[in-house]
């Protein structure tokens, strides 16, 4: 496809912007969601998948994916593993002892063409507008309080203990590189 025809395309051009900012676009996006390449396929590792697997897997189809959304949408949307859905997966499902990781898959399976076919018939837009708007933001609050519980547990600043959960080793390296991201990230988000 000749520069004209990527232009007219996609319509870099008519939304206002440039080859330059679509590219860094591009770029960021990916450098925003590449910890997925690592996260997804240890947490699915936890659960008895192989890791190796979960990478090649977790790479083909976010990078299959997001390439279809793009020619098909004509707009930069990244798809990836959900990182909510992954997490109740492995740690609720799978190592809570309720199904073994292959039937934990055939629900995941299920699911998908459930949602698909309810969003094909109308019914998922009927269903997200029933619900309030308080149930929402308390279901995004909760999976990104447990998202954030797994991260402070595998960097070891939270630890488990007899009569709960307890500050882990601060010592820890991944500890520290934990508290250093968070400290620059903390700085980045005052600065901005």
């Amino acid at each position: 496809m000749a520069q004209g025809g990527i232009d007219s395309y996609f319509m870099i051009t008519e939304r206002g912007s440039t080859y330059k900012r679509e590219i860094l676009a591009g770029v960021t996006t990916f450098m925003t969601m590449a910890y997925i390449l690592i996260i997804h396929p240890g947490w699915m590792g936890a659960a008895g998948l192989d890791r190796g697997a979960s990478v090649v897997v977790t790479a083909l189809m976010s990078g299959l994916f997001s390439f279809l959304m793009g020619m098909y949408a004509k707009l930069p949307f990244a798809l990836a593993p959900g990182m909510g859905g992954n997490a109740f997966f492995a740690f609720t499902l799978v190592k809570g002892g309720i199904v073994p990781w292959e039937v934990g898959m055939g629900m995941v399976f299920v699911s998908g063409v459930v949602f698909v076919l309810l969003t094909v018939f109308g019914v998922r837009e009927l269903i997200v507008r029933l619900v309030p708007k308080s149930i929402k933001f308390a279901i995004g609050a909760a999976v990104g309080i447990f998202i954030a519980y797994l991260g402070m547990r595998d960097a070891g600043l939270i630890a488990f203990s007899g009569t709960g959960i307890k500050i882990g080793s601060l010592g820890d390296p991944r500890a520290v590189l934990s508290l250093i991201g968070l400290f620059v990230t903390g700085v980045f988000l005052a600065r901005r």
